[in-house]
């Protein structure tokens, strides 16, 4: 074994030896030299030490080795002659010399537990029953020491080697009963410094893509933070040629080792570096590196026990690995059958709300008609103003409705073209500007938003509604917060995704109100909200075939997370208005099965000058059809017995070339598509204001170029 900078300590032993009369001789000076001899260097115990300076300190362990290894090779006989021991060595005469000592006895001794050493007596007077027998009794004296020292280092060793298989029992333990692997790396790296004796370590992984090596853990009191952020090429450095190499290196005065790899921020200094493989399955995933300053040298023995906790560290890494994965595709498989759950029933909801919105629409559109109607004909201020007031507040609902549409995911309306997000969120945090700044500062709330936009792809999409789901997200983030807080939105790319992550720390949710965000109408904020903002946003992000997920904790705060694919199909505006040409009369055939509005729109086309004829059902607009001849036909989409869809075709079967213009309660559902296979000339939402169902008219019979079947009466 190594005697300089050995584990084992050898202080303790020699104390007790020094104490005994029997043994030291009644010398002034009694001395223990242990060298080792691979690197000729001296560690030195004297019962005496605080009175012997450093020069003489210094000058016994550069002369003890070359004494110790003099005396060997001459098989060194110390003899007594005239009173006084005949002794010419270096050590004997530094003690005479500068120590003062009459007389001066040494005994070398080798021993393969130590390696090799010198016994030392010294006297400033010689003993009056000083004889040739203290030869005798040192070398007794010496045997008996070194008996001692074997013994009380193999008692060391013993310990040692207990300590050992506790540390690796202690780190078994760990890696087969606790999932937090990073703890047990941490207490891998502890272990092993401390069964080894190292000054810090850290365990580097390999990344397969970059053959890179990075630190995962440091444990380094001296160097941690400059260690933790070392990136080293394969074959780079110390621990770069063990993962290269897949064989362990013990590097004793690395300073002079042109392998070693200066850490950035470190100051150039004497040290060892000992290194093992992470090996798991034949394959070299990583390094466990331990190094060691004033002057620690590391030993076959200290890379075998090294190697030993590599390769359980690697079980480790790769335990967590397997866990890891296990865990994220369970989450994966409880999070899409939390989404199918979710996702059916907000299906349900879907069709229901979409139900009610068309049976809304239809009443909305026989209200704001007939206030229309009357709005031009009344002329007493005060009623013309109640009228406007009816007018307003049919037009605010139907508002809510369409936002009803809008949730069953199925309307289209807007024409999707490349968005960029970055310019989405920029333009909604200016919109929200005046809630989440100057009003939240009136009212003594400070809240700090702040906008991280890393490189993302462009997105298909429609702007105004995708500004219209980050402003809703903002402002619900804002009225989370009650006095103090931070609202963060950051813009990344995720596995081909561009993905927005909206982060606020208010008050949160709870999973009863989680798992109904999405319903349209709930809300937690009373009478000032409509619970229909995330309605709103879900029903956009699928439009645009995005995911959108929220999490939140109760009093920490709500994470909102919308993931849109890359790339996509832009879809059709589903109804375009285009500026009005030439204003003609026209012969209209109108179906609808409710008869309020049918009444209501045969009264508005009559008002512009129509003329109109009227069917309550699909069946009977049939007959009319095939018995007159007609220059537009307005069908609606829902009817019991033939529907618009089923009108249409048989009209333009009857009849090519006749327009058709579908009005209906699920208008905003209807797309280009379904347009374009009907043979559709256009398509109107319920309710619809009177100017516009006059402009649809006109542009639709220009765009056919149909002549007027009666053309005596002048234009509108």
């Amino acid at each position: 074994m190594q005697a300089v900078g050995h584990r084992y300590d050898i202080a303790p032993i020699f104390e007790a030896i020094s104490t005994r009369f029997s043994q030291n001789l009644n010398a002034d000076y009694f001395a223990l030299m242990i060298i080792d001899p691979a690197h000729m260097s001296c560690e030195l115990f004297i019962n005496k030490e605080t009175e012997i300076g450093f020069n003489i300190k210094k000058q016994l362990r550069e002369e003890t080795p070359r004494t110790w290894l003099n005396c060997k090779q001459n098989e060194f006989r110390p003899c007594y002659s005239d009173g006084k021991i005949k002794c010419n060595s270096a050590v004997c005469q530094i003690f005479v010399t500068d120590l003062n000592c009459s007389q001066v006895l040494s005994i070398p001794f080798e021993s393969g537990d130590i390696g090799g050493g010198l016994l030392v007596w010294g006297w400033r007077r010689t003993p009056s029953d000083f004889t040739e027998n203290y030869i005798e009794k040192a070398k007794l004296i010496t045997e008996q020491i070194k008996l001692s020292l074997k013994l009380s280092l193999n008692e060391q060793k013993g310990q040692e080697l207990n300590a050992k298989l506790a540390a690796l029992l202690e780190l078994s333990t760990a890696i087969y009963s606790s999932l937090n692997y990073t703890d047990v790396l941490e207490k891998a790296v502890h272990l092993s410094r401390r069964i080894i004796g190292a000054d810090g370590g850290s365990i580097f992984i390999l990344d397969k893509k970059t053959n890179i090596l990075k630190p995962l853990i440091t444990v380094d009191n001296d160097h941690e933070l400059e260690i933790s952020k070392v990136k080293l090429k394969l074959g780079e450095g110390i621990t770069g040629r063990v993962a290269q190499s897949g064989v362990g290196i013990i590097s004793n005065h690395s300073e002079n080792d042109p392998r070693a790899f200066q850490v950035p921020g470190t100051p150039e200094e004497p040290e060892s570096i000992i290194s093992a493989p992470l090996t798991w399955s034949g394959e070299v995933i990583g390094a466990i590196t331990l190094r060691s300053a004033e002057g620690r040298q590391f030993s076959q023995e200290d890379l075998d026990i090294l190697t030993i906790f590599a390769r359980q560290t690697a079980d480790a890494i790769e335990n967590a690995k397997l866990f890891e994965s296990l865990e994220r595709a369970y989450k994966e498989l409880s999070n899409t059958q939390e989404q199918l759950v979710m996702t059916e029933k907000l299906r349900a909801l879907g069709e229901m709300a979409g139900g009610v919105a068309h049976d809304f629409n239809n009443v909305l559109g026989t209200i704001l008609g007939r206030i229309q109607l009357l709005l031009r004909e009344v002329k007493d201020s005060r009623w013309v103003e109640n009228l406007k007031q009816i007018e307003r507040v049919t037009l605010s609902g139907a508002k809510t409705v369409q936002k009803l549409q809008n949730f069953t995911r199925i309307s289209t309306q807007g024409q999707f073209e490349h968005v960029n997000l970055e310019t989405v969120i920029a333009d909604a945090i200016e919109a929200t500007r005046p809630r989440w700044k100057d009003e939240c500062q009136r009212q003594g709330i400070n809240i700090d938003l702040s906008f991280e936009c890393d490189e993302i792809q462009l997105i298909l999409g429609n702007k105004t509604d995708l500004i219209e789901a980050i402003s809703n997200l903002i402002l619900n983030a804002v009225d989370a917060i009650s006095s103090k807080g931070q609202i963060k939105i950051r813009a990344f790319m995720e596995d081909g995704k561009s993905v927005v992550k909206i982060s606020d720390n208010g008050i949160g949710m709870t999973n009863e109100v989680l798992n109904r965000v999405f319903y349209p109408f709930f809300t937690t904020k009373g009478i000032k909200s409509t619970g229909m903002g995330l309605a709103v946003v879900y029903g956009i992000i699928s439009r645009h075939k995005g995911e959108i997920d929220i999490s939140s904790i109760p009093s920490q705060g709500t994470v909102c997370t919308l993931a849109f694919p890359a790339s996509g199909t832009a879809k059709p505006e589903v109804e375009q208005i285009p500026e009005v040409i030439k204003e003609v009369r026209a012969n209209i055939l109108v179906i609808d099965d409710d008869e309020n509005i049918l009444d209501v729109v045969e009264d508005m086309l009559e008002f512009l000058n129509h003329k109109v004829t009227t069917a309550i059902s699909g069946e009977e607009g049939i007959d009319k059809f095939k018995a007159n001849d007609y220059d537009l036909v307005i069908t609606d989409l829902g009817m019991p017995d033939i529907s618009g869809w089923d009108v249409t075709q048989m009209c333009k079967s009857l009849k090519p070339g006749i327009p058709v213009l579908m009005i209906s309660g699920w208008g905003n559902q209807i797309n280009d598509e379904m347009i374009a296979q009907c043979g559709l000339d256009g398509v109107m939402a319920k309710p619809f204001e009177i100017d516009k169902i006059k402009t649809v008219i006109q542009n639709i019979l220009a765009a056919k170029k149909h002549v007027p079947s009666d053309t005596s009466a002048s234009p509108v």
